[in-house]
């Protein structure tokens, strides 16, 4: 039997310098969800202001050298997983608090889906608010 797997995960490059990012998965309901936030030069930058760019909808080191943001979401329609993925210049994360194992931000923008350019979805108030050094023992549904 392998590890449980977590509802959220942040961790970063080998170097821990180069990126971080925040993994947001939903295994209680029957179809879940997943959304990648990923912070270029997170440990340089901390507090502060990340525009978002073109995601190519990819994480860890297979994404591109830039912040983004891409998740997948179940479309009945077609009965299977859509993904969609920041737009260049399109979206913003702000890191508002950085201290004590605590990472607080908002997110907002505009994303694209991976196999329709003219379908989009806007978030106008995202946030999360994490505690790293409880998040890897703390239990999700």
């Amino acid at each position: 039997m392998g590890p449980t797997a977590k509802g959220m995960v942040f961790w970063g490059a080998p170097d821990n310098v180069s990126w971080n990012e925040i993994e947001v998965k939903d295994g209680a309901s029957s179809v879940g969800f997943n959304m990648i936030i990923h912070l270029q030069n997170f440990n340089a930058t901390g507090v502060g202001q990340y525009i978002l760019k073109q995601s190519n909808f990819q994480d860890n080191i297979d994404s591109i050298a830039e912040s983004h943001i891409y998740f997948k979401i179940w479309d009945s329609q077609i009965s299977n997983y859509a993904y969609y993925g920041s737009v260049e210049n399109q979206g913003v994360i702000n890191v508002t608090r950085l201290s004590n194992g605590i990472i607080s931000g908002k997110f907002s923008g505009k994303f694209v889906r991976y196999d329709n350019p003219n379908d989009f979805i806007t978030i106008t108030d995202g946030r999360f608010d994490i505690n790293t050094f409880t998040l890897q023992n703390h239990p999700f549904p």
